[in-house]
């Protein structure tokens, strides 16, 4: 059986910290269609674990790979994150760091997303820690300033997966991240 979507991404929302622990071991409990999905040990083990464990997210993980390919995982936040861009949600600027570092590590597809809006946030997070609320009323300035163009990089991006003509594989690259196959003719 196809690993659904929507378990996907619950399993991507807890693994990136939007939902909390507790919340995701309430879904698990809630979701009894997981015992099909998943493997018996695998469900087992989502069900005996101590989400309070320092090793719980890395469990998690664990059993989300053994059952989902990594370059669908990879692709899958892609998706997340262009979707968070598009839609202005809740976690843009954590989205837009992803792509700055997905970028410095290997995806050029992600060039313009990592560099002309990434980059920034990232700068402005590391260089106001000691003033949150200035730093904030920044971050939603800058933020603000990158619509509309932003909407139309994150769609092209988007494009590019839908077609194929960005392909991310589960090979891993040598940095982190998965090595990815460009099939977007010049000009792209």
């Amino acid at each position: 059986m196809e690993f659904p979507q929507e378990h996907l991404d619950r399993f991507l929302q807890v693994l990136d910290r939007e939902i909390s622990l507790d919340s995701f071991e309430q879904w698990v409990y809630a979701t009894p269609e997981l015992e099909m999905v998943l493997t018996r040990d695998s469900y087992l083990a989502l069900l005996c674990l101590d989400y309070r464990s320092p090793h719980a997210m890395h469990i998690i993980e664990q059993v989300l790979r053994l059952h989902v390919n990594a370059g669908r995982i990879e692709t899958r936040r892609l998706h997340r994150h262009l979707t968070a861009v598009v839609q202005r949600g809740e976690h843009l600027a954590q989205a837009l760091m992803w792509f700055y570092h997905r970028y410095c590590n290997g995806y050029g597809f992600l060039c313009k997303l990592g560099m002309d809006y990434g980059l920034y946030v990232a700068d402005l997070s590391c260089s106001w820690k000691n003033a949150p609320q200035e730093r904030l009323q920044r971050l939603r300035r800058l933020l603000d300033g990158f619509y509309p163009d932003i909407v139309q990089e994150a769609e092209k991006v988007q494009r590019w997966l839908r077609e194929g003509m960005i392909v991310i594989t589960d090979v891993p690259a040598d940095t982190n991240g998965y090595k990815w196959i460009d099939r977007r003719g010049k000009g792209s």
